[in-house]
């Protein structure tokens, strides 16, 4: 069992070294390439699309809507339903 868990991981290490410079190569392709001339709203999309901290703030505040759709939740009508069987 043991053996089998090693080699599972090792396996998933390797493939993930092989897989992860072909992704970042994907990613830095679907970049968009800093243009000559810059203009405010150019700026403004390559600072976002470059930035780290502007994808992990969406992610949060879809964490966030999705919180509050959770607690709206609690508000809505719910339906329980119980059976019971007997045999005499």
């Amino acid at each position: 069992m043991r053996l089998y868990i090693r080699l599972f991981v090792c396996t998933t290490f390797l493939s993930g070294c092989y897989a992860l410079p072909v992704l970042a190569e994907q990613v830095k392709n679907c970049l968009p390439a800093p243009p000559a001339a810059w203009t405010a709203e150019q700026a403004v999309v390559f600072a976002l699309a470059r930035n780290p901290d502007s994808h992990i703030v969406e992610t949060k505040i879809a964490e966030a809507a999705a919180a509050a759709e959770m607690a709206r939740a609690a508000d809505y009508p719910s339906l329980d339903l119980v059976t019971e069987y007997g045999q005499t």
